[in-house]
């Protein structure tokens, strides 16, 4: 069963999709030799964060969303559960992000590391990441599509040059 359906069903929130993007491939050769492999890794799930769709659940606290959680897996099954934890609004799913691109800007030994620099701080140090548990479903919703974008905007600067 759909996790979109499981949620209307119990009237418990809704899932928006996720933005559709036309990934860049990565520029590799910015990147020392023996990084290259776990750079393409990390571009990898940085693409599965970014494609992420937002999963709202009503609930009033953590613990109450952690509660129906449990109930979906042991009522739903795994398959219901993993669609339940893919989501856009997760803050795993925000840090992560962050801290990929903080890595990957540590590691850069391209010409602009300056440049890359300015485009990674833009995400790592917004301010909405720490306000982000006090802000309501569609602050949440735009603050993690701002981040998102901004992210992409990163892969954009590491992409191959165009030929």
């Amino acid at each position: 069963m759909e996790l979109s359906d499981i949620l209307a069903a119990e009237k418990r929130g809704y899932v928006l999709p996720a933005e559709s993007w036309n990934f860049p491939e990565i520029d590799l050769s910015n990147f020392p030799e023996e990084r290259r492999a776990g750079m393409d890794a990390l571009y990898g799930v940085l693409k599965k964060d970014l494609s992420a769709p937002y999963v709202v659940v009503y609930a009033a606290n953590h613990g109450e969303r952690r509660d129906w959680s449990d109930h979906v897996l042991r009522d739903y099954g795994i398959e219901a559960y993993k669609q339940f934890d893919y989501n856009s609004l997760r803050m795993n799913n925000i840090s992560q992000i962050v801290e990929i691109l903080s890595g990957v800007s540590h590691i850069y030994i391209g010409k602009s590391k300056d440049v890359l620099g300015l485009l990674v701080k833009e995400v790592t140090t917004d301010p909405g990441i720490r306000i982000y548990d006090s802000m309501s479903i569609d602050e949440r919703i735009t603050f993690v599509r701002c981040q998102k974008q901004k992210a992409y905007a990163v892969m954009e600067f590491l992409a191959k040059p165009s030929v």
